[in-house]
């Protein structure tokens, strides 16, 4: 959705899929930062580094 990106919306989703299947597999504990705003963001991120 920006002039950065050459992968549609479908391909987009996809490689997000692989690549969270493929943490998993190696034993990667994900966490999914909500959409939100940046500070908000920021601050869930912050939150996280601490524990």
């Amino acid at each position: 959705s920006d002039a950065e990106r050459y992968e549609n919306y479908e391909q987009a989703v996809l490689i997000h899929e692989h690549l969270m299947e493929t943490y998993k597999k190696y034993g990667y504990s994900i966490t999914e930062v909500p959409k939100d705003t940046v500070e908000n963001r920021v601050d869930f991120i912050m939150k996280h580094l601490v524990k």
